[in-house]
């Protein structure tokens, strides 16, 4: 399976090493975070509050192949 990023009118795209969704944090903090991993491809993590459902993301476009 391949996961990225594409960073449209920039021509880049972010190869994704892991996605991992948080679903309790104290506090009711909310994040999205882009990692750059040392293998040099990118890990982005999110909270549940803040992106419910990954798939309905539409400022950035995900890549997936399976």
């Amino acid at each position: 399976m391949r996961r990225a990023i594409r960073l449209n009118g920039i021509d880049k795209e972010l190869e994704l090493e892991r996605v991992s969704q948080i679903n309790h944090l104290k506090n009711d903090y909310e994040f999205f975070n882009l990692e750059k991993m040392p293998n040099g491809k990118w890990r982005l993590t999110y909270t549940l509050d803040t992106i419910s459902n990954i798939r309905d993301l539409q400022s950035l476009e995900i890549i997936r192949e399976d």
